[in-house]
């Protein structure tokens, strides 16, 4: 038994901790206080509200569009889009009990999990951190940190992914309705 604590103490001080399909630095994984329900419902309808469409941003390389919509009786928000690799890809928002979670389908086929961890007081303001990631192979990068902002004329998302290397890139687009 003394010896089970002592290797299951290691292993917590090594940061040894593992995803399903790969390892999760310590530093990634969501403290575990989260936003009071009030705040989750209100963020969840402006959400609902607010991001079914289609969207633009203007990137330094090129226009990105964005696409939001409902689904299951309008419990999940589907986010589509293409990625600069040119693969289609996908993000489902859904409610979890009293908490918010985000599946992030990426263009390198993994799946990062991130639970909302902090809503603005009138619920303009969101960020998302990484809970887990599944299929998560050696040497990628995996996004850990999810932001909205939303303005009146749309959004702002900011993106940031932490490559194996502990770099983190940092992706921020300000998106406009479609007309």
């Amino acid at each position: 038994m003394r010896a089970t604590v002592v290797l299951l103490l290691a292993w917590m001080v090594t940061g040894c901790a593992t995803t399903p399909r790969g390892p999760l630095a310590p530093r990634d994984a969501a403290p575990r206080s989260m936003p009071a329900p009030a705040r989750v419902s209100a963020l969840w309808e402006q959400m609902g509200k607010t991001m079914p469409g289609t969207w633009y941003a203007r990137s330094q390389e090129r226009t990105v569009t964005e696409s939001f919509r409902p689904i299951s009786n309008g419990s999940a928000l589907v986010e589509d889009y293409t990625s600069s690799s040119g693969r289609p890809t996908a993000s489902v928002y859904h409610p979890d009990g009293d908490s918010l979670l985000v599946t992030h389908y990426c263009a390198q086929g993994n799946q990062p999990r991130l639970r909302v961890m902090t809503i603005s007081d009138d619920a303009t303001a969101a960020v998302f951190r990484l809970v887990d990631a599944t299929n998560l192979r050696e040497g990628q990068a995996v996004l850990v940190e999810k932001r909205l902002r939303f303005h009146a004329d749309g959004f702002d998302q900011t993106e940031i992914y932490r490559s194996p290397d502990g770099k983190t890139e940092e992706t921020m687009l300000r998106f406009t309705r479609a007309k």
